[in-house]
This record gives structure tokens, sequence and C-alpha cells, in this order.
């Protein structure tokens, strides 16, 4: 069954957790630094790890499904839709929609490094980059025999991991 569960004693036992979100088939989980947890589902939800109700805090973005979810070294939430990144600097309370042309590509991944480097995975094949905590994004890498990056994974000295869908 779909759902939201934690452990807080370093994953030896669980218990489910998701009053007040719509969590059924939510594909992305992350956390701040100041002890928020996100949470995809028919929105964006966010808890504190000590509570167990969800407040959803995507009202103001645009509709479509939330494909990707990260918090950046320094705090900054980014989410992308199918066209669209937004970025919220306080938890998610207001948000900023990148100017950019997201119109190609479906952000089905986010990541941040430790050097605060950021990387999204799409749609056909492309992999983009932020230096400056998604202001501004290049694409690194781009095949067209991919059809997804569904997931990205990045370390501190330089090495980076997709997990791709579809080839």
């Amino acid at each position: 069954e779909d759902g939201l569960s934690r452990s807080f004693d370093g994953g030896r036992t669980w218990r489910e957790v998701a009053t007040g979100a719509s969590v059924n088939s939510s594909t992305h989980l992350t956390a701040d630094s100041a002890g928020g947890l996100y949470i995809n589902g028919d929105g964006i939800y966010r808890a504190s790890w000590a509570a167990d109700s969800w407040t959803k805090i995507s009202y103001d973005l645009t509709s479509g499904i939330v494909r990707s979810l990260v918090v950046d070294g320094g705090g900054r939430l980014l989410t992308g839709f199918d066209g669209h990144l937004f970025r919220s600097d306080d938890a998610g309370q207001h948000w900023v929609r990148d100017a950019g042309d997201w119109q190609a590509h479906a952000l089905l991944s986010l990541c941040a490094d430790g050097a605060g480097l950021l990387f999204a995975g799409s749609d056909g094949g492309a992999i983009l980059r932020s230096a400056d905590r998604g202001e501004n994004w290049t694409i690194v890498y781009q095949d067209s025999t991919v059809p997804y990056v569904v997931s990205l994974a990045a370390s501190n000295n330089g090495h980076l991991a997709a997990a791709i869908l579809g080839r």
C-alpha cells in the first residue's frame, strides 16, 4: 500500500505517518537541515520530523504533476513539474517560477551535491547543471536514446550517477 513511513532509530523500526497528506504514488521525499520533511503527492507537503501531520505548501504553484524535489545546501527547496521549475527560500511558503525555458523538459529528478551544484534529469535524456542555486541551468549531457532520467545522485567530488528508464 502507498504511504509514508519514518524511522527514529536508524531504520530498525518503522511507523506509517501520512496524516493530512495525499501521498499515494509519491515518488520524491527530501529533508532540509532545519528539520523539515517534504513529500510529493497531489501537491507538495511539509512536516517536521516530530510531527505526524502534513501541511500542503504548493497552493500557489501551477497545476500539474510534481515530478521532483530537492533541498540544496543553503536550504532552498526546488521542485520540478512538466515544463516548470519553482524555487522557495522559505520552506515552501512562497514560490518563484524559474524564468528559464523548461517547456521542452519534464523535470523527473533533481539532486544537489555538497559543493553547491544542482543537477536535473529529464525526459529526452537530458541532464542539466546549475552552479548558482538554480538561477541558471546548462545542459551538460543529452542522449536522445535515453527516454527518461528518473533519478540522480551526486557526490562531493564530482561524481554523478543517473538511473535511466526505457532504454
